[in-house]
């Protein structure tokens, strides 16, 4: 999996992959895409748009 996104090492993906390093919004796109994902079916977790109730 490291080799497909381009990450020099597999340590690198390993430490996401358990948790020691939190995931950014695009290595989690870039994941998606080597796993086949659209940006279509991705679009719940990169709205724009979000609704007054789900704001924090």
């Amino acid at each position: 999996m490291a080799k497909m996104l381009g990450w020099k090492s597999r340590a690198t993906y390993s430490k996401r992959e358990t948790g020691k390093v939190s995931l950014g919004a695009d290595e989690l796109a870039k994941i998606a895409s080597v796993l086949g994902f659209s940006n279509d079916e991705l679009g719940i977790f990169f709205t724009i748009t979000v609704p007054k109730r789900e704001r924090v």
